[in-house]
């Protein structure tokens, strides 16, 4: 009954708050510094009175960390190429995407018979102490990480921390590069280390295995940009798991396995950014390999897609449709949590693993409150599945409701929780997220 309260509560609010967006979306959607129109048209009105003249120069104002090679490289006019050549538009979703700067303007100023193309950049707050807590069925968990999103200037990201509850400790470190020397070369390292008593059951909160076990994740991932939309990776690594055989509360205990990895990932991103919210479409594909590293271990591959299309409705709000699937032969010990991630959050998390999978997710998304620091913004959605493991294929689908906070200049993604209803099982799942998941 108190998990119904607070579903109607929390309905009868965010209904509230987007009825009162609606009545105020003038005010929300007063930001033009990332709309393509206007910035098309300061540049036509430039050009009208002042001619297409040669770009002279890029200047770059506000900067203070950030080295300039981390802007210039995201930016495609060159100095000598005509005005009418430039595409602020792009320029600025460019730079957006590096999720460094909350305030980007682009201006013109005439040199003769140039012209300087003037950038002014505010940038974020980028070393970041993120605290962790997740709350749901299966329990509470605390953490400490330390992230920088603009390593030594460059735009380079490295984070280390770990996360502790009484079930598990966990400790990652990691380092992303998205952009080698400047070339299109991308590459990423990650070491996960996690000393955890698992739980794996069905919807209905029925425990089917049980086991306490260390598991060790090294993945390496090289790639190349081909274009701005297409990259390549080629990953490798090692994935260690051994079981503690001693714990005297097991249940259905799995076979440990220790394999290496190898396989191939394409990703597809054609989106483009206001001030908070991304529009456009993103496709994930991999496929990978997973070799034993003794006899005790057995062979197995996977495949899996994510994909995601977000849709404009106005710059404070977006329609979005949202699909993932994986298909293979993973053993126990390999599966992943997949309840309470997207495409599953009818499901429960942290105990609802499977290798086979396929969902679908429509949801919409609607500011309703903005702030100098960020916006908050409120988040409904419907989602469908079907999942396997070695025990049950099961069918869901269900409403869900939350909320989602975006902060301004600091360098993290959304924080948030939602609440949703499973038809099927008839269960209620509520997850609270502050921080951000690695």
């Amino acid at each position: 009954m108190k998990i119904k309260r607070i579903i109607k509560a929390l309905s009868v609010l965010i209904i509230s708050l987007i009825a009162y967006t609606s009545l105020s979306a003038e005010t929300l959607d007063n930001d033009n510094n990332y709309d393509a129109i206007f910035l098309n048209n300061e540049k036509e009105k430039f050009i009208i009175q002042n001619g297409d003249l040669p770009v002279n120069e890029i200047v770059i104002h506000g900067i203070k960390k950030t080295s300039p090679s981390v802007i210039l490289s995201r930016i495609t006019i060159k100095n000598g190429d005509p005005l009418s050549a430039f595409n602020p538009y792009d320029a600025v979703n460019n730079l957006k995407k590096t999720n460094l700067f909350s305030d980007i303007t682009i201006s013109y100023n005439r040199n003769g018979d140039s012209v300087d193309i003037i950038i002014s950049l505010k940038e974020k707050w980028t070393l970041i102490p993120i605290p962790m807590y997740s709350s749901n069925k299966h329990g509470t968990s605390y953490g400490l990480y330390l992230m920088e999103t603009n390593f030594l200037g460059y735009g380079k990201t490295i984070f280390t921390g770990g996360i502790y509850s009484p079930e598990s400790k966990k400790l990652i470190i990691g380092y992303i590069d998205q952009s080698i020397l400047n070339s299109n070369f991308r590459g990423a390292i990650f070491l996960s280390h996690k000393d955890e008593i698992y739980q794996k059951g069905d919807s209905d909160y029925n425990i089917f295995s049980k086991y306490k076990a260390s598991k060790t994740l090294l993945r390496v991932d090289g790639g190349y940009s081909f274009t701005d939309t297409i990259k390549i990776f080629a990953t490798t690594g090692l994935w260690k798991t051994n079981l503690d055989y001693s714990y005297n509360e097991g249940l259905n205990v799995p076979e440990g396995m220790s394999n290496y990895l190898t396989g191939i990932i394409a990703k597809y991103e054609n989106t483009y950014h206001n001030e908070y919210l991304y529009f456009g479409t993103k496709l994930e594909v991999k496929t990978i390999g997973y070799i034993p590293m003794n006899s005790n271990s057995d062979y197995f591959n996977v495949s899996s897609y994510k994909a995601e299309y977000n849709h404009k409705v106005s710059q404070q709000s977006r329609l979005s449709f949202f699909s993932s699937g994986e298909y293979g032969n993973k053993p126990l010990v390999f599966e992943e949590v997949i309840g309470g991630k997207n495409g599953a959050r009818t499901l429960p998390a942290d105990i609802l693993c499977a290798d086979d999978f396929i969902n679908w997710t429509l949801s919409f998304e609607q500011t309703v409150l903005k702030f100098k620091w960020g916006v908050v913004t409120a988040l409904a959605f419907f989602e469908e599945g079907f999942y396997k493991n070695d025990y049950e294929t099961s069918h869901y689908y269900g409403p869900g409701i939350g909320t989602l906070v975006y902060l301004k200049n600091i360098a993290l993604p959304a924080m948030g929780f939602n609440i949703a209803k499973n038809l099927h099982s008839g269960y209620n799942e509520f997850s609270v997220n502050i921080g951000m998941s690695f």
